[in-house]
């Protein structure tokens, strides 16, 4: 069953992403190359000064991602590109983020996405976009997302979906993360 819907995904992806001539617009995607601004992310989040801030809750999630994977028996190379994904799911209460890094396949630091910490309102989500061009992260590349909250709040989804388009065909699949650190 679970092969039929991985299939199933990637039949859908593969078939959404070969119609598509350029990537949609109009939504808040900080973007690796380019450096993510504030104004990007706020769409859906505020800027807030955690100096202010009196955290009772808070974890470090672990997200692996893939800049890119391996196929055919010679390990030929096929370039992905990266989504994460951070979603408030509570109902009521914000969600702070505080730090959100990208590391390659070896453990070092590619980029720091936020300058300052963010404030996720209750059902927000914000966006950070590795480009498939964009290979430094490897095939054990991972996110590490940091959050906090003033109070007891619903756990939030942190997940990853990696997408490649290559001539005629298309793969998508995702990666959810998972907490390391209380």
């Amino acid at each position: 069953m679970m092969k039929l819907s991985l299939l199933f995904t990637i039949a859908i992806a593969f078939s959404i992403l070969t119609g598509c001539e350029s990537p949609p617009t109009g939504g808040p995607i900080a973007s690796e190359s380019s450096g993510p601004t504030i104004e990007q992310l706020t769409r859906a989040a505020e800027p807030v000064d955690i100096t202010q801030i009196e955290a009772i809750a808070g974890h470090t999630v672990y997200v692996p991602v893939y800049s890119h994977i391996y196929y055919r028996n010679t390990q030929q190379v096929y370039n992905l590109a990266t989504t994460l994904s951070v979603r408030n799911t509570d109902l009521e209460n914000p969600l702070i983020v505080t730090a959100v890094k990208y590391y390659n396949t070896e453990g070092n630091l590619v980029n720091s996405y936020l300058e300052q910490a963010l404030k996720l309102p209750p059902l927000g989500s914000m966006d950070f976009f590795v480009e498939q061009s964009n290979t430094r992260g490897g095939s054990g590349a991972n996110f590490i997302v940091e959050w906090i909250s003033e109070t007891a709040l619903s756990e939030p989804v942190i997940e990853a979906v990696m997408v490649g388009v290559s001539g005629t065909q298309g793969l998508a699949f995702t990666s959810r993360g998972k907490t390391i650190n209380n």
